[in-house]
């Protein structure tokens, strides 16, 4: 069984405020060079996709496992947005794994988890997904062995066909502010339940260490093509809105097929209705042009071909863009 560890980066020049002993960027991600399992690294670079000299530095001692790329091209990508889920569905792609483990950019990768993870899915085919530290949000209870349904921060795991089935991570939302995170774990856990395959699982011990960064301004000469995008640019859209009106809609039918095209009937609904009546988004002017740019952000139907496709691709690891 390969796993496929896809990390999407979401900073540049960071500092680590949390375990700067650990490093920057690429260096707290090291640890899993010491794992003894079968698995690949799938780094999705949307920060600054140029940065294979740094990955060469901080992570020599595995670069046979590593997979360096940038994110798949779309318009919010494009005007310099981070676009997570075009990132995640990225590094799906590329992958080659049986078992895909998703992983934000600010997690130190555990060795003992990882060979864990591939023990447990090998002996028994449960998906045993890491967690994080408890020094970082409320955290959930790791002890002892537990069903573990439902949103784990920054850490999402399934099998390649699972996510083939789920149609993978949904480019209707704009990749930032939440809830695109819970909307692919609830369409998951559903056709898990609905399949009557179990759930995810959880152990003590089983746990990345959450390690805080802060983003440094990025020198000007590495700032183009995209610029310094306002974290809060005019165009997005509400990820709620989205969440409350068409995701959580069609999960109430078993509908757990993502990443596909809006309905008219669901476009009307986003029109007539807000995730809350003081939503500052849901609120702006521009909400009948949110709307409509739901027919413009077209979800990319090639994902799960591709994603099939890449599980049987022998590629040599290195730094490579397949968008080309």
């Amino acid at each position: 069984m390969l796993l496929s560890i896809i990390v999407t980066m979401g900073f540049d020049n960071q500092v680590n405020l949390g375990a700067p002993e650990i490093g920057d960027e690429f260096d707290h991600m090291a640890m899993a060079a010491d794992a003894d399992a079968d698995f690949e690294l799938v780094i999705v670079d949307r920060a600054w996709p140029n940065r294979w000299g740094r990955v060469q530095e901080a992570l020599g001692s595995m670069l046979h496992r590593v997979h360096y790329i940038p994110p798949k091209p779309c318009e919010l990508v494009d005007r310099g947005y981070r676009a997570v889920n075009s990132m995640r569905n990225s590094g799906a792609m590329c992958s080659r794994g049986e078992v895909l483990l998703y992983v934000d950019d600010y997690f130190q990768l555990d060795a003992r988890s990882i060979e864990r993870v591939c023990e447990v899915f090998e002996a028994e085919r449960k998906l045993l997904c890491p967690v994080y530290m408890e020094n970082f949000g409320p955290g959930p209870d790791v002890e002892g062995l537990s069903e573990f349904s439902g949103h784990n921060p920054g850490i999402y795991m399934c099998t390649r066909d699972q996510f083939c089935e789920l149609g993978g991570y949904d480019e209707n939302f704009d990749g930032a502010y939440g809830e695109a995170d819970t909307d692919f774990q609830n369409r998951l856990d559903r056709m898990m339940w609905l399949r009557q395959k179990g759930l995810r699982f959880r152990e003590h011990g089983v746990q990345f260490l959450y390690t805080k960064h802060a983003n440094n301004e990025l020198p000007e000469e590495r700032r183009a093509p995209w610029g310094e995008p306002s974290r809060s640019p005019s165009y997005l859209r509400c990820n709620r809105a989205f969440f409350r009106i068409v995701s959580t809609k069609r999960l109430e039918t078993n509908d757990v097929v993502g990443n596909r095209i809006v309905s008219d009937e669901e476009i009307q609904r986003l029109r007539d209705e807000k995730c809350q009546d003081d939503c500052s988004i849901c609120n702006r002017e521009d909400r009948d042009e949110q709307v409509s740019s739901y027919r413009r952000f077209l979800p990319d139907a090639t994902v799960v071909e591709k994603a099939r496709e890449a599980a049987h691709i022998d590629r040599e690891p290195g730094c490579y863009n397949p968008w080309r």
